[in-house]
């Protein structure tokens, strides 16, 4: 929320009711286009933005009230200095200037104890081919994509259709081991910010200089305390007094707690009422806070930078997922089989056996399409790779239980084409792409981009582990031999990895974690499909 306002302050003049609303209806109309924005580009679940939007649109009724008041009567004139809108056009003001944002007043907490917010998952839980139980925090399923070769096939593909995960809206770092009511709000922070992908939280505070004093003589601090060799970093619990210095604690103590992509976020401070080089008092804290590693940006550091048309940055808004790809793609076996799936190429008519997984996944596709939303987007004409172990689990389970047309699907994927129609395609690498291209098209009731690089190459899977860093030996020894073959080579190889298996990716983020030895230790470059999608399967009992 915003800050209280000092005295200063209270003398110059107080903007009238409406022109408080004009500017908070303008703010409104802005976060409500960036919001069918997202709607546009089938982006609404990837930014909270619902919570500062409502917020916003609470303190517009309260001006609207305000309006119909009296304007001189003291009151009035209080609740007028006290609005929140200044701070809130301040943070949407900051986020325009921001690029990849991923949520507005999120509170991330941290625990006693516990290096990472992610849920630890037991040694082997993948390895020993028992599939992961479903958590009381998530409404999701998650498949093991790991199909244990001491079960039979069809068990394996029972259990696949079981814990199939159907929903993964949330970044993979974020997933919380607890709900959030049954934390302790001491030990949280609340980011304004969080962009960049999730890389970079930012927290906004309109405190004002005379606050900031307030509070220091508040604590005890006098002028003599300031000087140039003093350091706050070696002060009493007097320091608690301090809103900045607790708010930069906190932040750094959630941040820890936290990792995007192997990485702590980094933090910034907004500070656009702060003014460095006239307070001594104020310059000490602003360079103890920065001393903890976090960006501060004051009045000085603002000025001059421009607030760009909503228009002209609403693309930079919105996190772009592949702009990190490697220009060779590693697939998973989870997203061939999405690749084939008669569920992923159009309506599919529900039969009484279906599973209540398939019939999950049917109402999927009606409200957003796998491939031309997700997967066609992330694959775009990059070069498409996949292991021989990946390729060799995927036909075993096209071959017991796929359609015809999944079938013929497989084999145009895999670059069999000519066990598909009988060519024997002999010719040139573009006219072969260009050929199966079309080939597919005859499967599918949606378009299929005329750049993607078919057919998907099949690489050896079995690498050396010690050329990666110490964390893949603990990593491969809680990895089936499947998914080690998949996720290891798109380590060594440098390669993003494309899978719908979350489940596997986030027990590799808690083995890393677990057994980092250094900040710099990162893992394999993963990307998590949102959706998953499985073969139609066929019914129990009935004679192929």
């Amino acid at each position: 929320m915003g800050d209280d306002e000092d005295d200063n302050t209270l003398r110059t003049a107080v903007p009238s009711a409406q022109q408080l609303l004009d500017r908070c209806n303008g703010l409104l109309r802005e976060l409500d286009q960036f919001r069918d924005y997202l709607k546009l580009r089938s982006k609404q679940n990837t930014v909270e933005v619902r919570h500062f939007r409502n917020t916003v649109l609470s303190e517009l009724k309260s001006l609207e009230k305000l309006t119909k008041a009296d304007p001189e009567a003291d009151r009035t004139r209080h609740t007028l200095r006290s609005s929140n809108l200044p701070f809130y056009t301040t943070v949407w003001k900051t986020a325009k200037q921001s690029i990849g944002l991923v949520a507005f007043s999120k509170r991330f907490y941290w625990e006693t104890n516990q290096r990472t917010r992610s849920k630890p998952l037991p040694n082997n839980s993948l390895a020993d081919g028992k599939a992961p139980q479903r958590s009381a925090e998530s409404s999701q399923d998650p498949m093991p994509s790991a199909l244990d070769r001491r079960k039979p096939l069809k068990d394996d593909l029972s259990a696949q259709l079981q814990y199939l995960s159907l929903d993964a809206d949330k970044p993979l770092s974020y997933v919380s081991n607890t709900s959030d009511r049954y934390k302790d709000k001491k030990n949280s922070a609340l980011v304004d910010i969080v962009a960049h992908g999730g890389e970079e939280w930012i927290k906004v505070s309109t405190i004002t200089e005379n606050r900031v004093l307030f509070e220091m003589a508040e604590a005890g601090w006098n002028a003599d305390d300031s000087g140039p060799d003093d350091d706050m970093t070696s002060r009493s619990d007097d320091d608690d007094g301090l809103s900045l210095l607790r708010l930069a604690e906190d932040l750094k103590k959630a941040a820890k707690a936290v990792r995007v992509r192997y990485k702590h976020p980094n933090v910034r401070f907004v500070l656009p009422k702060l003014e460095e080089g006239r307070i001594p008092q104020i310059d000490r804290l602003l360079r103890d806070i920065r001393a903890t590693g976090i960006l501060v940006h004051c009045a000085g550091d603002l000025e001059g930078i421009p607030v760009p048309p909503l228009t002209d940055v609403l693309d930079k808004l919105v996190v772009d997922d592949f702009a990190a790809f490697t220009p060779i793609l590693n697939i998973d076996c989870t997203i061939l089989l999405a690749l084939v799936s008669d569920l992923s190429h159009g309506r599919v008519a529900v039969e009484p056996w279906f599973h209540r997984a398939i019939r999950r996944q049917i109402e999927l596709e009606e409200e957003e399409k796998l491939l031309p939303t997700f997967l066609f987007p992330a694959m775009g004409n990059r070069e498409l790779v996949c292991t021989v172990e990946a390729a060799k689990r995927m036909r075993e389970i096209v071959d017991l239980i796929g359609t015809p047309a999944e079938k013929a699907r497989t084999l145009l994927l895999m670059g069999e084409e000519s066990n598909a129609n009988g060519a024997e395609g002999a010719y040139n690498v573009a006219t072969r792409q260009k050929n199966l291209v079309t080939s597919f098209r005859q499967y599918s009731e949606y378009d299929i981009p005329s750049e993607w690089n078919l057919p998907i190459q099949i690489v050896d899977g079995h690498i050396d582990t010690t050329t990666l860093p110490a964390t893949a030996v603990a990593v491969a020894e809680n990895l089936t031999a499947i998914n080690s073959s998949v996720f290891l080579y798109g380590w060594a190889a440098g390669r993003t990895t494309l899978s719908s298996n979350r489940t596997v990716a986030k027990l590799i983020e808690t083995v890393i974690e677990e057994h980092r030895t250094s900040e710099e230790d990162v893992g394999p470059d993963v990307w998590l499909c949102p959706t998953a999608r499985s073969l139609v399967g066929k019914e129990k009992n009935r004679k192929n």
